[in-house]
């Protein structure tokens, strides 16, 4: 059974993707960059995004960009989603991906010897 917490939280994903894609385009560096979870407080409170930057270089300036801007992001994910409070938001690199890549290489590395 999904509980309301996994509900929300996919909807934020959709939402901030959306909101980050169409609201600040011009504005964020350039980098192909996704969010790939959010996590957020069984009170609905605080969300903890998780951002994949898939461009090395970007990493500190996406981050940056969206610490600077976190509450210009709430503001417009309170204008789109129909909660009482709208939590508020914390961004975090997201390694995984990273750390599947290093694993697989590893691997293949290992495979061949």
């Amino acid at each position: 059974m999904v509980n309301r917490a996994d509900k929300v939280a996919g909807l934020l994903r959709r939402e901030l993707a959306s909101i980050i894609q169409q609201a600040f385009e011009h504005e964020i560096p350039q980098g192909l960059f996704s969010i790939t979870d959010v996590e957020v407080a069984r009170d609905l409170s605080h969300a903890k995004v998780y951002v994949a930057i898939y461009e090395q270089d970007q990493v500190q300036a996406v981050m940056d960009f969206l610490s600077e801007h976190v509450g210009a992001i709430r503001h417009e994910l309170g204008k789109r989603v129909r909660l009482r409070i709208v939590p508020t938001l914390k961004f975090f690199h997201d390694t995984s991906s990273e750390s599947g890549a290093r694993i697989d290489a590893l691997l293949a590395k290992a495979r061949r010897s």
